[in-house]
């Protein structure tokens, strides 16, 4: 696996055993930088940092150049890479393509509401909808995501 998408996958994982805490989003791209006494600079720092702001919370995102470099199938990592398509990032002249790298996690949610990572044990509250299950980090999450529910379906 690229080495950056391993770092976001590890970084990742890390993040997740602080249940509790919102939850990351990250973006990945490649290319030549510019170093400056330990900062980074550049059209691919930008790239990355446009690409990150289109993730969803626990989501890590790559652009072609690493999607290219990724092997999903990593013998050491449950995880798989599915396409998002193309978009259109702010200040980018041109729609990049992206996919999403997806890591299998079945002992972690993410609070619908809140986006906060949770353990099933942890969780405050827990709904079934439609047959799929939702976890909450408190009540008041749980009561906001039903009347959200609710207001939709009127």
């Amino acid at each position: 696996m690229d080495d950056a998408a391993r770092l976001a996958v590890d970084l990742m994982a890390t993040s997740d055993k602080l249940a509790g805490r919102p939850a990351l989003r990250i973006g990945i791209h490649a290319g030549d930088v510019i170093e400056r006494q330990g900062d980074y600079w550049g059209h691919v720092v930008n790239v990355a940092a446009r690409v990150a702001s289109q993730a969803k919370p626990c989501e890590i995102l790559l652009t072609q150049v690493v999607g290219d470099r990724v092997h999903a199938n990593d013998p050491e990592l449950t995880a798989r890479l599915d396409p998002i398509g193309e978009q259109r990032l702010r200040n980018v002249s041109q729609p990049m393509t992206l996919f999403s790298l997806i890591i299998e996690e079945p002992e972690l949610y993410t609070d619908p509401v809140c986006r906060m990572r949770i353990r099933a044990n942890e969780s405050a509250g827990r709904l079934v909808l439609d047959g799929q299950t939702y976890h909450f980090c408190a009540i008041e999450c749980l009561a906001s995501f039903v009347n959200q529910t609710r207001d939709a379906q009127a």
